[in-house]
């Protein structure tokens, strides 16, 4: 018998993280077009604000990015022995990275009240410049960075276990590339990295199913291995 150090994982098991996954991608691919801010500039914030059913939307869609906290956490519980700290690790940021996409779907919804009332437009420009470039939000930086390496160590963890092929890393390393270096505007780099993470989402799917399979078959080895040597002496009896 051969003795693994992770537990025996199936899609059928994993099948309500997985769907929890790709619905936190999808929520915040959704976000990424409905949004009519996409950006920290003040003046397209302020001009952005007056459209505010796609406002709420946008925070609605950011609060929905939190499904991915029961992803990662059911997907990385299975895994008992490697990967197994990376997958602690991943959890950690997906709480994280949950709480920051959280304080920036409030932040929406107050931002949908600047245009609003007979405040003066290049006041409030002025008060939008003065919160962005505050020094004091930069407590909350972190928060937005857990997200994308919440995926990292997620997919990490999977390759660690040898579950994953380790080509699933490449598109989730392209993911921050992309969303930095790709000579676009905000929206189409944002979109290209979570399409990036879907499509490791989609390989790492592959890879509990290919590793579920191994474990059925060497199973039914283990079975008929056991039951090999009856074979004869029943056949004599």
């Amino acid at each position: 018998m051969t003795i693994t150090d992770t537990s025996t994982i199936s899609l059928r098991a994993l099948r309500w993280p997985i769907v929890a996954l790709f619905g936190a991608l999808l929520a915040d691919l959704f976000e990424t077009f409905v949004d009519p801010v996409n950006s920290g500039v003040s003046e397209k914030v302020y001009t952005g604000a007056v459209h505010e059913g796609r406002m709420v939307a946008s925070a609605v869609a950011l609060l929905l990015t939190a499904l991915v906290v029961p992803a990662v956490w059911g997907l990385t519980r299975p895994l008992t022995g490697r990967g197994r700290i990376l997958g602690r690790i991943a959890a950690c940021l997906a709480l994280l990275g949950a709480l920051g996409h959280a304080a920036l779907s409030m932040l929406y919804l107050v931002w949908i009240q600047v245009p609003k009332g007979d405040a003066d437009r290049a006041a409030m420009i002025s008060l939008l410049d003065r919160i962005t470039n505050a020094g004091t939000t930069g407590i909350v930086v972190p928060l937005f960075i857990a997200f994308p390496l919440a995926f990292l160590a997620l997919f990490a963890s999977y390759v660690r276990a040898r579950i994953a092929s380790r080509w699933i890393l490449v598109p989730v390393v392209a993911a921050p590339l992309c969303a930095i270096v790709l000579p676009a505007g905000d929206v189409a780099k944002t979109a290209t990295a979570l399409t990036c993470l879907l499509t490791a989402s989609v390989g790492l799917v592959l890879g509990i199913r290919s590793a579920a399979r191994r474990d059925a078959v060497a199973a039914e080895a283990c079975v008929d291995s056991t039951q090999a040597p009856v074979a004869p002496v029943l056949a004599t009896a």
